[in-house]
């Protein structure tokens, strides 16, 4: 868990590294001033990051480095969204580092990098306000992976294989039917869902309609 919340830190100050004050974030010694280098960063963003206490004891600690501090940053203040230090004084970054550094070690080679689409995503799914522009992708992505469901139900109730079973001992007889365009096209749809050949799929339909007559 303590190495997940890295992850969402790593991205979460690339995200918004442009608005942080990182020259007064370095020389600060309070926990106004830790506030005060992070000013320029929405109160959404900010909501989203660990404490003054937490930033200001990863601040303090011998290790942080002058350039590029957002790792340092992201593994030192990990823990601290778990048990939300009141005090830099009782807050240990390095404990928070040692752990982050355990459990990717017990996992294994680090997987693939979260995308920004698959963050918002995680986001929307528990409840967090998402932009506009990645809430209309992942609308059109659910969208997507609801008609693949559909179509692989229909593929269940109609396959190629059960179509050759079916007609491989009727004797046929070749005719020419004139159809709308709107039929060929929804059936067009639905041989390309279900992977039958259209003819059969209107062989099926005319059968039906003559049974129930």
């Amino acid at each position: 868990m303590v190495l997940a919340h890295s992850e969402t830190l790593h991205y979460e100050f690339q995200r918004i590294q442009g608005r942080i004050s990182w020259d007064e974030l370095r020389q600060a010694s309070t926990q106004d001033e830790v506030n005060a280098a992070f000013s320029g960063v929405d109160q959404s963003s900010r909501d989203r990051l660990p404490n003054a206490a937490a930033i200001l004891a990863t601040i303090n600690d011998p290790k942080y480095p002058k350039l590029r501090p957002i790792r340092f940053l992201a593994e030192s203040c990990a823990l601290s969204l778990q048990t939300n230090p009141k005090s830099p004084d009782r807050y240990s970054p390095r404990y928070s580092r040692d752990i982050c550094y355990k459990e990717r070690k017990r996992r294994g080679p680090a997987p693939m990098p979260v995308t920004n689409l698959d963050y918002w995503r995680g986001q929307a799914e528990s409840g967090q306000r998402v932009p506009v522009k990645y809430l209309h992708r992942i609308n059109k992505l659910q969208a997507k992976e609801e008609r693949i469901d559909a179509n692989e139900e229909k593929r269940t109730e109609l396959t190629y294989i059960d179509i050759r079973e079916t007609i491989v001992s009727v004797k046929k007889r070749r005719t020419t039917v004139w159809l709308p365009e709107a039929t060929i096209a929804k059936l067009k749809k639905l041989s390309s869902a279900t992977g039958a050949p259209m003819a059969e799929l209107f062989r099926r339909a005319l059968e039906a309609y003559l049974s129930r007559s």
